[in-house]
């Protein structure tokens, strides 16, 4: 995180006069300098208690970090619901986890292990964590928010979409944000107002001609990166696309900065069958649903990233009497094993049933998706 980054990324000019326009219209010194004043509070308060935090000093670093200045009064809500809908989930974690996750993040800026550290905080994710780096260092780190992730792909659309831990996340897009903060002139304080508003800038015929461009150029994503969280999130985005009403199990993880409940359309399985088979059901990875009520589901999916295929195999198999079809999807030096577990009992009495899927498989057919429905959207 600490090395020069040698990631080279376009930009078109157009990007460069609308930045130069929310600039004049929407960050007047004032504005720059009493955020980076609320900024420096924060920071007091980190530095002072470090490793010794309180929920009290937690919520004053919040609360600063959230306050912006706009026509001569203080406001609140800088990054929207970041901090103002998570507020009372984050202080109600045990004070030792929140001291532990910010002596490791901010004291230590070390990033490998984001998701063991936030996995049983609540409220506590990617725009929280990248918050505390951009408060130990803004010149080098940016705020990493579902907000400012649209703002990057507006400036980039032919790069890629974020996928992998968050560190792999967080880094490409800490190297677009900064080639972007030095392209423009940015302070750190005025980019995240940037990236917010300038989507909203770019006119209905810019942004035609932006999804075509993405409509025929296949995204590039590389399936040795992807989490087990991203492959689900995949299935999802996909079945959303094509139609489907859409659940996963674990909806906690992240996909693309946002929890996996954020991108399925169902909180909870449609009550189709017996009880005991839709308990059975509620554990399975991620699952595609009929858009028409009756809801049944379609296609169930069961995302192997270990070295086994049998614990998938298994979940899928209490689910017999129904009708859906049973994907395994992995990675593709996997398959010998899947086909050597479905040869045996009980799963070869439906071995017609089982599909193997791989990531490349997988992502191939996501682009195929994403590219038809930008097409569809252009031509109808």
């Amino acid at each position: 995180m600490k090395g020069k980054t040698e990631h080279k990324a376009n930009m078109d000019d157009r990007i460069k006069k609308i930045i130069k326009d929310i600039q004049k219209r929407h960050l007047p010194k004032e504005r720059i300098e009493e955020r980076k004043r609320y900024e420096d509070s924060a920071i007091q308060i980190m530095e002072k208690h470090l490793d010794k935090l309180t929920r009290d000093h937690v919520g004053e670093v919040m609360d600063f970090l959230d306050s912006d200045y706009w026509e001569g009064k203080q406001t609140r809500r800088r990054f929207g619901l970041l901090f103002w809908g998570n507020r009372k989930r984050i202080l109600r974690n045990d004070e030792n986890k929140l001291n532990f996750l910010i002596s490791e993040v901010y004291g230590k800026e070390k990033i490998d292990d984001v998701e063991i550290l936030t996995s049983d905080l609540k409220g506590v994710g990617d725009g929280f964590v990248s918050c505390l780096l951009y408060l130990k260092n803004r010149t080098r780190h940016n705020i990493f928010v579902n907000a400012t992730t649209q703002g990057i792909k507006a400036v980039f659309p032919e790069e890629p979409d974020f996928y992998g831990s968050f560190k792999e996340r967080y880094t490409r897009f800490n190297e677009l944000a900064n080639n972007l903060k030095k392209e423009c002139n940015l302070e750190p304080q005025e980019l995240d107002v940037a990236l917010t508003v300038l989507p909203g800038l770019v006119s209905k015929v810019e942004e035609e001609k932006v999804t075509e461009i993405m409509s025929l150029k296949p995204e590039i994503i590389d399936a040795t990166k992807l989490t087990h969280g991203d492959v689900q999130g995949i299935l999802l985005e996909l079945g959303n696309l094509l139609g489907y009403k859409t659940y996963v199990a674990d909806p906690s993880k992240q996909y693309k900065s946002k929890r996996l409940k954020d991108w399925a359309t169902l909180s909870e399985i449609p009550p189709f069958t017996y009880p005991d088979i839709l308990e059975a059901t509620r554990k399975v990875d991620v699952i595609w649903f009929g858009a028409v009520p009756p809801s049944y589901p379609v296609a169930c999916f069961e995302v192997e990233h270990s070295t086994s295929v049998t614990e998938g195999l298994f979940r899928l198999y209490q689910l017999k009497g129904l009708g859906p079809k049973f994907f395994i999807i992995a990675r593709s030096d996997l398959k010998i094993r899947f086909e050597s577990q479905v040869a045996k009992s009980p799963f070869n009495e439906i071995r017609d049933r089982y599909i193997f899927r791989s990531y490349e498989q997988l992502t191939d057919f996501f682009d195929l998706a994403k590219r038809y429905h930008s097409s569809k959207k252009l031509f109808l």
